[in-house]
């Protein structure tokens, strides 16, 4: 049998960040190789990744192509760390960074610009950020032939910050080059998907991105054949269609990585979202030893840290820590042995981790490189355009907070993988405006089969290729509702025939009329006036209903084997108690039926503990992650579970492979656990 790759054997790894500028001479004087390897060796790890050149553009070792750090002069410390790891028994992965301020002062022909002719700084003003159509291409590419030249035995290189993250450029270079493959004379400044001239835009930035990340790929597999290769993918999780990523770019990667600041909503939306995304696993969690990186070495807790490395196993990933150099290029003792405590708590689920399992949920988020656009906004000006995907991302979180609260596992499923959206029993597209042809059809059968859907608001209603509102849903055969082409208010109320209103805020739903074989679950409810009306309101603090109209907001369709659940609205857009209570039992209803036969879990476990089930062939993985804001978490007492797991032989409690005993009933096994503290892992064994 092959050998696996380094990234499937290596799950635990460490970062030590050094942006260390050379301005003092005091800066990195006392580095030590031998105490870098000493404290790797302390924090138990099993790659360690090792740090080429900064954001700064400076370098660890004496290159020729780019900018030595001054204080380095001859000295290797690249060279001599990653010598001194592999003695200490670890493989060694190559960092380097695509920022370079050194390159941005020297050259300013190569500075990335912005609309209005403006050079771009990062938000703090301490990074310049270059354009790969310009100079910079060559250079960096000659650069990363020669850093990893000099790193002969690392089993990959880690760049980090490529892309634009959400800027874009218009620099002479990228005006040249966008005419050379349009013909268009000028890079469009309004943000407007019915224009052509916009789509063509956003279909150059991702080309550019992923052409880069390509060349740079193929530039050190050339020279190092099978070397690994991995690029910063954090912000396409962030950006979204504003950082231009793109299928091309996502299979430049080995595997996807990024680093995960955040709690337990924002880590488990993140690795959820790479999982489906990356072309091959475990993805990378990175979890920074503090709450931002520009808290430098302010520690989180070791119990948090060790919830992070817990929400690593849950979600089958491998785990890096990041720490940060001090100026002087010393590392603080005290945090490796915590570090080495953390890990030991990680690996001892080591063979517990199965990134080639299939991932189970009761319902997978779909996503796809145009879920993130909003259709409807008007044409804004570039420099007006604030926070593009912010409204996206945020529904993202309260979708998987909201199938939580219901006891409903989530997980994404990506469109340019349609053998693993055929996985899973149910999918959800939030306000998924543009589909392709291809993925239109391949939703229609998926539903047809049996599938379970579930559409908000404008899902399929814009034209792939126009960027404008079609005249009926691409998929309204299945959804059983056709679009009448207009909105309703910016607020309205779904209104329920138990007379529940859930108010859908600032958002207008797409009015519809449904097929006479839909159920209508619920109708359209006004409110008095718009929000914005300051005189003929109906209530100064709110807007109450004024009129319960006959027009669907929430229908449920029967298409073939499967069924659709289709609202009229968008409701995941809000973070309510309220809309998360009523959101979570129509999903719960409609997932795992009336009678709650079909959801994977029943338990009385609070919605903070979140639970996932990953399947292999002769066994299940049940995780238990009781990842709360309260450090360390509140035990939990006489967990029940019952799970929709059929034909099992044992199931034993990790790591140590306790027997528990377990009952088994129509299709169900019920497990108990007399306390859950942080984290558990349940493997079930199935019958051979």
């Amino acid at each position: 049998m092959a050998n696996k790759p380094w990234y499937k054997e290596n799950p635990a790894r460490l970062l030590v960040d050094m942006h260390i500028p050379d301005w003092d001479e005091a800066f990195l004087k006392e580095f030590s190789a031998e105490k870098y390897a000493e404290m790797m060796k302390l924090a138990g790890i099993n790659a360690a990744e090792i740090y080429g050149s900064s954001c700064l553009g400076l370098s660890t070792w004496p290159t020729k192509v780019g900018y030595p750090h001054r204080n380095v002069g001859s000295k290797d410390l690249l060279g001599n760390t990653m010598k001194e790891c592999r003695k200490a028994g670890m493989n060694t992965v190559l960092y380097f960074n695509v920022w370079c301020r050194k390159v941005y002062d020297e050259h300013p022909e190569w500075r990335m610009i912005l609309a209005g002719n403006e050079e771009v700084l990062s938000d703090s003003g301490r990074f310049g950020i270059c354009c790969p159509n310009t100079g910079y291409r060559e250079y960096f590419l000659d650069f990363a032939e020669e850093c990893n030249a000099h790193a002969p035995d690392a089993v990959a290189s880690w760049i980090d910050m490529i892309g634009p993250l959400d800027y874009m450029c218009y620099c002479p270079a990228c005006q040249k080059r966008f005419k050379e493959e349009t013909g268009r004379d000028r890079l469009p400044e309004i943000v407007d998907w019915s224009d052509p001239a916009w789509r063509e835009f956003q279909e150059f930035r991702a080309r550019t991105l992923a052409d880069f990340a390509q060349d740079v790929r193929d530039r050190i597999q050339q020279k190092f054949p099978g070397r690994g290769v991995v690029f910063n993918s954090a912000s396409m999780v962030v950006f979204q269609w504003a950082g231009a990523y793109s299928e091309k770019f996502i299979r430049a990667n080995d595997f996807l990585a990024g680093d995960f600041p955040g709690d337990a909503e924002k880590t488990s939306t993140t690795s959820k979202f790479l999982n489906a995304m990356s072309p091959d696993h475990p993805i990378e969690f990175m979890s920074p030893r503090c709450e931002v990186l520009e808290l430098h070495t302010s520690s989180l807790s070791e119990a948090n840290l060790r919830m992070h490395a817990y929400a690593a196993v849950a979600n089958h990933c491998s785990f890096t820590l990041i720490d940060a150099i001090d100026p002087a290029g010393t590392l603080r003792e005290e945090f490796y042995h915590t570090a080495g405590r953390v890990n030991k708590a990680f690996l001892a689920y080591k063979e517990f981790i199965a990134p080639d399992s299939r991932e189970m949920a009761d319902a997978a988020i779909y996503c796809n490189f145009a879920t993130s656009r909003d259709y409807r906004r008007e044409p804004t000006y570039i420099r007006d355009y604030r926070d593009p995907a912010g409204e996206y991302n945020e529904c993202m979180r309260n979708l998987v907070r909201i199938m939580q609260k219901g006891k409903l596992l989530s997980a994404f499923a990506a469109g340019m993988y349609p053998e693993r959206v055929r996985t899973f029993p149910a999918l959800i597209l939030p306000d998924a405006a543009v589909l392709s042809e291809k993925e239109a059809e391949e939703l229609r059968s998926f539903v047809f089969n049996g599938g379970k859907l579930i559409a908000f608001a404008d899902t399929s209603l814009f034209d792939e290729t126009t960027g404008k509102e079609r005249e009926d849903f691409q998929l309204a055969d299945v959804f059983g509702v056709h679009s009448l082409g207009k909105r309703s208010m910016q607020s309205c109320y779904y209104h329920f025939a138990d007379g529940t209103e859930l108010l859908q805020e600032k958002r207008p739903m797409t009015l519809v009329r449904a097929d006479e074989d839909c159920e209508i679950l619920a109708v359209l409810a006004e409110p008095w006036c718009e929000p914005s009306e300051t005189v003929r309101f109906g209530a100064a603090l709110s807007d109450p209903v004024r009129n319960i109209t006959d027009i669907p907001a929430l229908v449920r369709h029967k298409f073939g084997a499967g069924e659709v659940l289709y609202f009229a609205g968008n409701p995941a857009g809000m973070r309510h108690e309220f809309s998360d209570t009523v959101l979570s039992g129509v999903l719960r209803k409609f997932l795992a039926g009336e009678d709650d036969s079909n959801a994977l879990v029943q338990s009385e476990l609070a919605p903070a503990v979140e639970v996932t089930i990953r399947e292999e062939e002769s066994r299940y993985l049940v995780s238990l992650l009781n990842f709360t804001s309260e450090m360390p978490p509140p035990p939990r007492y006489d967990v029940v579970l019952s799970l929709k797991l059929a034909g099992v032989k044992s199931v034993r409690l990790a790591p140590g492979r306790e027997e528990l005993p377990f009952e088994e009933k129509g299709g169900r096994i019920t497990v108990r656990l007399k306390k859950l503290d942080e984290f558990a892992l349940l493997e079930v064994i199935k019958q051979s």
